[in-house]
């Protein structure tokens, strides 16, 4: 599977601070780095999987791209207000993070209203 922007093919390096998210060799998920050791998502993307069946992949607009970066996530700690189904904000700390060129600031990224998780 390819990236895509707007309907068009997006190019290595368009969005250095967007990641994918999946288990074994099939992304599930899109994400967005927030800082060095996080990774912001939905929520609902991770309340069903333990962190070591879950990769972060960043660095490539294909998931088996050779260029691709490959993490594991180190811990997920699910918000106590997230019921599945109801919008609300689930956190992931202590993954991996690698930053590959400057991002958005964090307030930038974190200004969504809610199903969101932090990937650390």
């Amino acid at each position: 599977a390819q990236a895509v922007y707007c309907g068009h093919q997006a190019k290595p390096g368009d969005f250095p601070y967007v990641v994918a998210l999946g288990h074994s060799d099939y992304p599930q998920c899109g994400g967005a780095i927030i800082n060095s050791n996080h990774v912001v998502t939905a929520a609902h993307c991770v309340d069903w999987i333990s962190e070591e069946y879950f990769t972060v992949v960043a660095g490539a607009v294909e998931w088996d791209s050779p260029q691709a970066q490959r993490r594991e996530i180190e811990k997920i700690e699910i918000h106590p207000d997230y019921y599945p189904g109801i919008e609300n904000p689930s956190l992931i700390e202590r993954c991996f993070l690698f930053l590959i060129q400057r991002i958005k600031r964090q307030e930038e990224i974190l200004d969504a209203d809610n199903d969101i998780a932090v990937l650390r």
